[in-house]
């Protein structure tokens, strides 16, 4: 019996890994435990902010540009322009190999300046890629912003929130 098209997964990935980034080749090898991603087609984007490129399913993709399609909706002409063109306009593709290994594209290997590190943030189905150097530089700025926005989320995130909190919520967004 045939059987259809295998039905895409998103990535469902969380945590943090120290790798090894090959100056010359633009190599980077994805952690072993991250197997789910084997053989993928990527896209990847360097972050408006300069500071990391962000790895993302391919097949998924679209979704993302639909999502920063409706986050523009009301943000100025000049803005609009800048997020797609200098944001958006500059993913490429990108293949994940059976070893997880990839190679950044040479125009977006500048912001590993002398790095021979990189620090891989996965967050659900985006996978940031960040110099060691600059992930730990800007570490201490997160680490604040963390402290503050944990006060103002803490006893929700402890106590959960009670469905009729949800019921409002949903309301009030439509």
């Amino acid at each position: 019996m045939a059987s259809g098209p295998r039905k895409q997964e998103r990535w469902n990935l969380y945590g943090t890994a120290t790798v090894t980034y090959d100056q010359k080749s633009g190599r980077v090898t994805l952690p072993a435990d991250w197997e789910d991603i084997n053989r993928h087609i990527a896209k990847i984007t360097p972050n408006p902010e300069g500071e990391y490129l962000e790895l993302r399913n391919a097949h998924f993709y679209d979704e993302f540009v639909s999502n920063v399609r409706t986050a523009l909706k009301d943000q100025d002409l000049a803005c609009i322009q800048a997020i797609l063109v200098d944001y958006v306009g500059l993913t490429a593709d990108l293949q994940i190999d059976a070893n997880l290994r990839v190679i950044i594209p040479k125009r977006f290997r500048d912001i590993f300046d002398n790095s021979d590190q990189a620090v891989l943030v996965a967050i659900g189905d985006v996978i940031q890629i960040w110099p060691a150097e600059l992930y730990e530089k800007a570490q201490q700025s997160r680490r604040e912003a963390l402290r503050q926005g944990y006060q103002n989320i803490a006893k929700k995130l402890i106590m959960g929130v009670s469905h009729e909190e949800e019921v409002e919520v949903d309301e009030s967004q439509h």
